[in-house]
């Protein structure tokens, strides 16, 4: 009796410490499944269904995908136990659910179908085609995407009695690969989306590009031929003017000053257009400058076209950054051109250029007392030929702060302001973002 309980004791203890040991395996499978992210989805079907044979000690296995409607089941993949013993010279892969035989009823039954002694009668079997490999015991289980079947798992020829255990290992481990298979499909769904729209803005930047360099070519085109029809007429005005001022009344006088006006307007605004190409079209070169220098050379140049005037400057020392030298100096000009006309109107004119750092990020200003403007419309300010002023207010064309933007875009920065009516403007702008 003793002896009996002894041997049963010892018999359950190795039981459980082979469940153990499985359970272990299983949790190593499951762990190095998981690694298998470079690997194919046929490599990782493989791989687990190798796993499954030999976690349930089976001699063979399979693995079946469901369609959507859980009405037709097509074969994957084989043990390769199962392919070297197997002589069925034509394979089928496909297979109508309501024709299958035993291995069928995981997916009619919606649940695992042990089958421990396969020769015995049975009348959901419906035999097996001549090579087929002779079969001893069989298991299969369904796996469950939410309420759906997804893939029917089978292992079979076990030299003992399929179990609970042998559900578990192969139900947990076929769960885990279709987890794996389906974030497998979701990465390569974003992979290919991902080059998809990569080659679309690569196109589509290409177009720009092309469409971009032709808008340049025909600004710069009609720009450049604009010129000299100007010139015409601005110079036979002038002629006019000087070599038959006798011959024409003041009221002829006044409209030859008009068509020279606005011809010389017309040439400004040619100049700035042309300016605004070649911008966009130079090669830049970036090095060291110091941007205090180039400040304080804008406003020597600014002085000598009114020596009379009274302004305060303020610049800050030492500001030195990584850009275009010559770009710089052009956006400098438009900034600090334009802190010098809005502010011709004060008495006591103030303009100040300095340099704020934040988090690491240095913001640059220019400061002026002047006209300001209605942050109602500062979108507009940075758009060519708009104008917050009159030309009889502040003459221009326009263009200066959308070459300024352009200028700090090509930089990889922006460029913003605020204002307020008649209490001047600040521009920031920084030449990294």
């Amino acid at each position: 009796m003793y002896l009996l309980a002894f041997i049963l004791d010892v018999s359950e203890r190795r039981k459980v410490e082979e469940m153990t040991r499985l359970s272990a395996e299983r949790m190593k499978a499951l762990l190095h499944l998981n690694q298998l992210t470079s690997a194919t989805l046929q490599e990782i079907a493989d791989f687990a269904l190798e796993e499954a044979v030999r976690l349930t000690r089976s001699s063979l296995g399979y693995l079946a995908f469901l369609s959507e409607d859980e009405s037709v089941l097509t074969m994957h993949s084989w043990s390769r136990s199962a392919m070297a013993e197997c002589a069925i010279i034509d394979k089928p892969i496909v297979y109508p659910v309501a024709s299958t035989g035993l291995w069928g009823e995981a997916v009619r039954q919606r649940r695992p179908v042990l089958t421990n002694d396969y020769a015995a009668a049975n009348p959901l079997k419906k035999g097996c085609p001549e090579g087929h490999v002779l079969m001893t015991r069989h298991m299969n289980v369904p796996v469950f995407d939410g309420n759906r079947i997804v893939i029917v798992a089978g292992v079979g020829n076990k030299s003992e009695d399929y179990g609970d255990e042998d559900v578990q290992q192969l139900t947990l481990l076929m769960e885990g690969m279709w987890l794996l298979l389906e974030r497998k499909r979701a990465e390569d769904a974003v992979r290919t989306l991902n080059a998809e729209l990569e080659h679309r803005v690569l196109e589509r930047t290409l177009e720009l590009e092309a469409s971009t360099k032709e808008l340049e070519a025909f600004s710069y085109s009609v720009s450049h031929d604009l010129r000299a029809p100007l010139r015409t007429i601005d110079g036979f005005s002038l002629a006019l003017l000087e070599d038959c001022a006798d011959g024409i009344d003041d009221d002829g006088k006044d409209y030859l000053r008009r068509i020279r006006a606005a011809t010389q307007r017309m040439g400004l605004l040619i100049d700035d257009m042309l300016r605004l190409s070649r911008i966009s079209r130079a090669e830049m070169v970036i090095e060291k400058v110091n941007l205090s220098e180039l400040a304080w050379s804008v406003v020597h140049d600014l002085e000598k076209t009114q020596p009379g005037r009274r302004v305060r400057i303020e610049i800050a020392k030492g500001l030195e950054d990584r850009a275009d030298p010559k770009l710089m100096r052009i956006a400098l000009e438009n900034l600090l051109g334009n802190a010098w006309k809005f502010t011709g109107r004060r008495a006591e004119a103030a303009i100040e250029f300095g340099a704020t750092t934040d988090e690491g990020k240095r913001t640059y200003f220019v400061r002026d007392n002047g006209a300001g403007f209605d942050m109602a419309y500062v979108d507009k300010l940075f758009t060519p030929f708009q104008r917050l002023h009159s030309m009889q207010e502040y003459p221009g064309t326009g263009i200066g702060l959308g070459t300024v933007a352009r200028i700090l875009h090509r930089h990889g920065g922006e460029v913003w302001a605020e204002g307020q009516v008649d209490h001047g403007a600040t521009f920031h702008f920084r030449l990294q973002r």
